[in-house]
C-alpha cells in the first residue's frame, strides 16, 4: 500500500487523538484497594485531619482528608481512589479548614491538637487488605 503524505497525516493524527483518549478518566491499577474510616480523637469525629498511609514496601503513599463527621476516602493519585495492598505507616496531622466563598483563606497552618505519635513521631500501623478494607482510627488527646 502506497499512502500520501497528506493520508500519513491523516493517520498520525487520528493515532495521536486515540492515544490522548486513553489518557482520560480515572485510571486503574494492580494492587490498589479502596480505603475508607472515620478518625475520632477522644470519642468525638475529627474533621480537616490528613491521613496519609505510606507502604513500608516503599510505594506510593495514599491520602485523604476527614470531612465533618471525621470520614476519609484515600486517594491513591489525583481520580484514582484507594491504596496499595500490604502494610503501611500511618500519619494523621490537623490541616486548615477549606473555606468555601469569596476571598483567599488563610494559609496559616493551625496549631497540631494531635499529639505527635499520630503524625511527627506516628506509632500507627495498618494493613490494607484485598477488597474494600473500612479502617477506623480512635486517637486518644
Amino acid at each position: 500500500m502506497n499512502f500520501t503524505g497528506s493520508q500519513i497525516v491523516r493517520i498520525v493524527s487520528l493515532l495521536g487523538i486515540s492515544l490522548l483518549g486513553l489518557g482520560c478518566g480515572q485510571v486503574e491499577y494492580d494492587g490498589l484497594r479502596t480505603v475508607q474510616g472515620t478518625v475520632t480523637l477522644d470519642g468525638q469525629p475529627y474533621p480537616n485531619a490528613l491521613i496519609t498511609f505510606s507502604p513500608k514496601s516503599g510505594g506510593r503513599p495514599s491520602k485523604g482528608l476527614t470531612d465533618a463527621e471525621g470520614r476519609y476516602e484515600l486517594n491513591y493519585i489525583r481520580t484514582t481512589k484507594g491504596a496499595e495492598t500490604g502494610e503501611h505507616s500511618v500519619k494523621i496531622m490537623t490541616m486548615p479548614p477549606i473555606h468555601e466563598g469569596p476571598g483567599m483563606p488563610s494559609m496559616k497552618m493551625p496549631k497540631e491538637v494531635l499529639p505527635a505519635r499520630y503524625n511527627q513521631r506516628s506509632t500507627l500501623e495498618s494493613v490494607v487488605e484485598e477488597g474494600p478494607n473500612e479502617i477506623d482510627f480512635e486517637l486518644d488527646s
